[in-house]
């Protein structure tokens, strides 16, 4: 847990703001976009997901939270959740 995670550029999550993540190898990265989903995953950070072999789910952050209770016990998932909006 990373706690007061907070990204760079308000409602655009960058590589820079998953840079602790992806420095820990997860299979599975599964973002929460917040309440009403307007956080955005901008492009070049999921091409650099992909690069780095880390694969991507990206729901409001409700279904990102049952998504991530449904595989979290496989190991290797870490989420990253948008609390509002």
């Amino acid at each position: 847990m990373i706690p007061d995670w907070r990204r760079a550029e308000g409602h655009s999550l960058t590589s820079a703001d998953l840079s602790m993540i992806v420095a820990q190898k997860p299979d599975l990265l599964i973002i929460g976009l917040g309440h009403d989903a307007r956080m955005k995953v901008l492009s070049e950070t999921e091409a650099e997901l992909r690069q780095s072999g880390i694969a991507l789910l990206a729901f409001p952050t409700a279904e990102a939270c049952d998504h991530y209770n449904a595989r979290a016990s496989s190991g290797g998932v870490f989420a990253a959740l948008h609390l509002t909006c």
